[in-house]
Formats: C-alpha cells, sequence, structure tokens
C-alpha cells in the first residue's frame, strides 16, 4: 500500500505550488483588460424607446410586396417538406429544390 501512495505523495507535493498564484494572476489581468475597454457610463448609448407597432385588422400574417420591395434573386425553396425563400444559392447548399 505504501508503493502506491508514495509516488502519488510525490507528484501531489511537487505539482501544489503550480495551482494557486497563476489562476488569480489571469483573473486579475482579465478583470483589468476589460476595463480598459468597457465603455465608460458617461460613453454608454441612450436606450432608444421602441414606438408601439400599430395593430393590423385581420389574422396579421399575411402581407403582400409592392415591386421593387423585394430582391428578385429570391426564389421558393422546397427543404424538409416544407417552402422557405432564399437566393437560388443558398437553397442550392441547403440542399433544397428551387420551384422553378
Amino acid at each position: 500500500m505504501f508503493r502506491r501512495i508514495l509516488p502519488f505523495a510525490c507528484v501531489l507535493l511537487l505539482t501544489a505550488p503550480l495551482t494557486g498564484c497563476w489562476v488569480l494572476d489571469e483573473i486579475d489581468r482579465g478583470q483589468q483588460l476589460m476595463e480598459e475597454h468597457s465603455p465608460k457610463e458617461d460613453e454608454k448609448p441612450e436606450e432608444k424607446t421602441v414606438a408601439a407597432t400599430p395593430q393590423r385588422k385581420g389574422s396579421g400574417k399575411t402581407r403582400t410586396f409592392t415591386p421593387g420591395q423585394v430582391s428578385e434573386g429570391i426564389v421558393g425553396c422546397k427543404l424538409g417538406g416544407s417552402t422557405q425563400f432564399m437566393t437560388r444559392e443558398n437553397c442550392a447548399a441547403r440542399g433544397g429544390r428551387t420551384g422553378s
């Protein structure tokens, strides 16, 4: 039993000085970097107030687009049983099929 404990005790004694101080030094250095690079109280941007969005009549799930509002490169892409709208290149990259 002593033969098993002796090597373990030697390793433990040799590694004990390595465990503490460098960790605390890294934490202190990280906090110092965060304080240097974080915005100061007077430099923080003002919070923007969000205007209330008007309520739509009906279901609110449908929306019409006028010509020029949507990019002409957008196509319907069939992915996994559903249709999503994206560019033809993105559809091909994701393994989908275009409607045309």
